[in-house]
């Protein structure tokens, strides 16, 4: 937890103590003292099986981005067990440790929002004190083991999400807090009362000030505003604004500028400066009129403009002005205008500024507004879980694979850890695996692993997953030969061209003007009653026709010049995962330690012998296991660990104590310890000592706790 005070604390009920699960496999807890046992132990977790899959061979009739050929992981976790304890796990047993403390680069977590309602996979109705101090209990650990670069985003609706940025504040620091992200879950409006539920909110927080964002790669929609019509060498180009946010006052990046066409002086607007060097703007003025630096003297405005005290204006600041008379320079603009490769520094037909902007080759920032439309909604969502398992029931929130694949896009490069502990239907590691990342996840439902997440990354592994991210649609790019009209995306070309066909079609089926199709207009009565010729009349019908088919073919003319202005093509569709890496599925180890709290006794249970005790208080002292060895059970740095099921006595002592080399220290857990073997072990000399088990493995006597 970050050591800096913070000014505002959000405070509730039982904040000083710790949660603890009481029943195996459901969201229920009571309160205890943090320092009690059963908070405190640390879980070793069991491997149960490992999942591994090949690589597909590509298809040269398909088209494969470069995520297709990163090689895939198989350094990944999924866990069977309660969050807390997962990540005490990751924390604290040696071997997890090493791995993960300080390594995660990406934490995803989509916790119960905590809105009164109970879901099939998962209870949804914790009390507000509980639910903050099991996720502030789970933040702390996940700063922990998230390292200096790394972001964690926190998925939540609005019922607790006040609270849990008071309580992000409070573990990350305020200053750590990047933004609020406001997912469009939605596609229509929700029946019901009060107002349509459209969004989910991901709260966004660093580890440390090293955390690096990724740029989001641009799309044809980005880059439709971006055109060519001068020939520019360097490539398309808009129009951008000339000027930047306001300097500090005492620079020259606020000065005069003469319109070339109106001969008015133009500024920055106030609280802003010309974006350029002056150096910049005057080379480049240069090359449409001659211009000139002339010293107008108004540092006085230079510093209202700024708003900073006068005399911290320069007075030396010249303004660039006309080299010649404002008619030639209004001649000269005109006449290179029509040539190729107009000058950075633009002058619009108004004779205001603008400025060539070149499409970026960075990419984009990401943005907190993401629309259904490009990251997907609930229903696809639900969709994704039915294809992979038809016939079952899907899960009532689930997240579509397109926002884990922004989110870690935006938060990671391939081959970093990517931690959910909150796994629900697997979306985060299905995400993380196509993306070349590693992952860690846990279910605390053993019916859910089993149904859903397990055997949804056994099809990712195996290639057997064409959904989600697996593939990327084609999108709409420009096919005019000139470009799109400015600011027009292709999409918004697309549903014009839609809109447009949809109307001519409708003309052709509806009804039409009787003089268009040929109707009776009365006009052979007409000539019976004037006496008109009918020679006459068929030279004035004629002329009508001729008139009418040329508006049909200016109108059709028309229609095609739209239709080329507004022409896009789709593009193909690529392939970004073709199976292969693997995962293990790991469990929990049962729970070894029990504490009365009215005798102020802990306990050892059941499960709490052979092996599972011998990894347990390996996990509990901090020692890493040497399952090899013949003698000793583990190590840390030069102590050996062994553990007695038993009475330890002191010949036992001097046996274990023959097997250590010269220069290690040794540390016997037993169960039971005679007296007099302390004594003993301290005479030695060798640093050895005796634990009893489970009352030593604890940092804090019974008698404190009371």
């Amino acid at each position: 937890m970050t050591q800096k005070k913070q000014l505002l604390e959000l405070t509730w009920p039982n904040k000083e103590l710790a949660l603890i699960p009481v029943e195996n496999g459901r969201y229920d807890y009571d309160w205890i003292d943090p320092r009690d046992p059963r908070y405190c132990e640390v879980h070793t977790i069991n491997v149960d099986q490992v999942v591994t899959g090949t690589q597909a061979p590509k298809d040269p009739k398909r088209a494969y981005s470069e995520r297709a050929d990163f090689t895939p992981t198989d350094d990944n976790l999924l866990i069977l067990g309660e969050s807390g304890d997962v990540l005490e796990a990751l924390m604290h047993v040696p071997e997890l440790r090493e791995k993960y403390r300080g390594q995660i680069k990406c934490i995803y977590i989509d916790p119960p929002f905590n809105t009164s309602k109970t879901f099939d996979q998962y209870e949804d109705n914790l009390e507000h004190s509980v639910w903050l101090t099991m996720m502030r209990d789970r933040l702390v650990h996940m700063q922990r083991l998230l390292a200096d670069e790394g972001t964690i985003w926190v998925h939540l609706n609005d019922t607790e999400n006040h609270r849990m940025r008071l309580v992000m504040d409070e573990v990350f620091g305020a200053e750590n807090f990047l933004a609020e992200v406001v997912w469009e879950k939605a596609d229509s409006p929700r029946r019901g009362d009060g107002f349509s539920d459209d969004h989910d909110n991901i709260i966004v927080y660093r580890k440390s000030s090293k955390a690096v964002l990724n740029k989001m790669p641009r799309t044809e929609a980005d880059n439709a505003r971006f055109t060519n019509p001068d020939d520019d060498p360097l490539g398309p180009w808009w129009d951008d604004n000339p000027t930047a946010n306001k300097g500090d006052g005492s620079g020259g990046m606020c000065y005069a500028i003469q319109n070339p066409l109106t001969g008015d002086l133009m500024r920055p607007p106030a609280g802003s400066s010309w974006r350029l060097s002056q150096k910049t703007y005057f080379e480049e003025l240069n090359k449409w009129a001659p211009y000139k630096y002339k010293n107008l003297h108004d540092a006085k405005w230079r510093a209202e403009n700024e708003g900073v005290p006068v005399e911290k204006a320069s007075d030396d600041v010249c303004a660039i002005v006309l080299d010649v008379p404002l008619a030639k320079a209004q001649a000269m603009i005109e006449d290179r205008r029509k040539k190729p490769n107009l000058p950075k520094i633009l002058i619009r037909s108004t004779g205001g500024l603008g400025r060539k902007s070149y499409i970026p080759s960075e990419g984009t920032n990401p943005r907190t507004l993401w629309r259904n439309e490009e990251v997907g909604h609930n229903r696809e969502a639900k969709s994704e879980i039915k294809r992979l398992f038809p016939g079952k029931k899907a899960f009532s929130t689930p997240k579509p694979e397109r926002l884990l694949e922004r989110v870690i896009q935006i938060a990671t490069e391939p081959g970093d850890i990517v931690l959910d502990v909150f796994a629900g239907s697997g979306t985060t590691a299905a995400v993380a695996h196509k993306m070349g990342r590693r992952w860690v996840t846990c279910e605390l439902i053993d019916s859910t692993l089993k149904d859903f997440i397990q055997p949804r990354l056994e099809k990712v592994v195996k290639g057997q997953d064409d959904g989600g991210v697996t593939k990327t649609e084609g999108e709409r790019a420009n096919a005019s030969l000139e470009g799109l009209p400015e600011d027009m995306t292709p999409d918004e070309a697309f549903r014009f061209t839609q809109v447009l066909a949809k109307l001519l079609k409708d003309r052709e089926d509806g009804p039409q003007d009787e003089n268009e199709d040929g109707a009776d207009t009365g006009s052979e009565d007409q000539s019976d009653e004037t006496g008109t010729d009918d020679a006459e009349t068929d030279d004035q019908d004629a002329t009508d026709t001729a008139r009418g088919l040329k508006a049909s073919l200016r109108a059709s003319k028309d229609i095609r010049a739209l239709k080329a202005l507004a022409k896009t093509r789709k593009t193909k569709a690529t392939i970004n995962w073709r199976g292969g890496g693997g995962f293990t599925v790991a469990r929990l180890s049962p729970t070894c330690f029990d504490y009365d709290p009215d005798l102020g006794l802990v306990m050892l249970k059941e499960a709490a012998t052979g092996g599972v005790l011998i990894r347990s208080v390996a996990a509990n002292l901090g020692f890493r296991l040497t399952p090899d060895h013949r003698h000793f059970h583990g190590v840390r740095n030069s102590m050996r660990l062994v553990v007695v099921e038993g009475r330890l006595d002191e010949e036992k002592a001097a046996d274990l104590i023959a097997q250590l080399p010269d220069g290690e220290g040794l540390t016997i857990a037993a169960t039971e310890i005679e007296d007099g073997v302390q004594r003993y072990l301290a005479r030695t000399g060798k640093g050895c000592r005796a634990v009893h088990v489970p009352g030593g493995l604890f940092r804090i006597s019974s008698k404190e706790m009371n």
